[in-house]
Formats: C-alpha cells, sequence, structure tokens
C-alpha cells in the first residue's frame, strides 16, 4: 500500500470467482483477470457499485516470519 503497510488478500474475486492473484496491480488496488474489477487494498471494497467487497488482511513480517491478522 502507498502507506507502506502489507496485505493480503482474498484468492477469489467476489464476482465471480476469478484468481486475484492472477490480476494486475499497483500500490493501491488491484484488479480481476476475468471482468476487470478494481479493489483497494485499504478496505477490499470495489471501485464499481454492486459488486461485493474482497477480503484485504493486514500482515506484518516478524524477524522473517509473516503473520496475518484475521
Amino acid at each position: 500500500m502507498t502507506d507502506g503497510t502489507l496485505r493480503a488478500t482474498d484468492a477469489v474475486c467476489p464476482h465471480r470467482g476469478g484468481p486475484i492473484a492472477d490480476g494486475q496491480f499497483d500500490l493501491g488496488h488491484i484488479v480481476c483477470p476475468l471482468h476487470q474489477y478494481t479493489f483497494r487494498f485499504s478496505d477490499g471494497g470495489c471501485t464499481a457499485e454492486g459488486i461485493g467487497s474482497l477480503g484485504v488482511y493486514r500482515i506484518e513480517d516478524r524477524a522473517g516470519e509473516i503473520v496475518v491478522w484475521l
């Protein structure tokens, strides 16, 4: 994210189950490769109306171990 925090996301798009890991991303958003819906890393919300949210989780690097906050 643009503020330096790390995030993990759900593996599938809430719209039709597209593989989010195959999508393009930048520091603030990730795009589902199937229908190009864009989701914010900050809260998982979709930029389009009527599409569900993507689960987004805070993670920490603790001396080389990754901790995911569910």
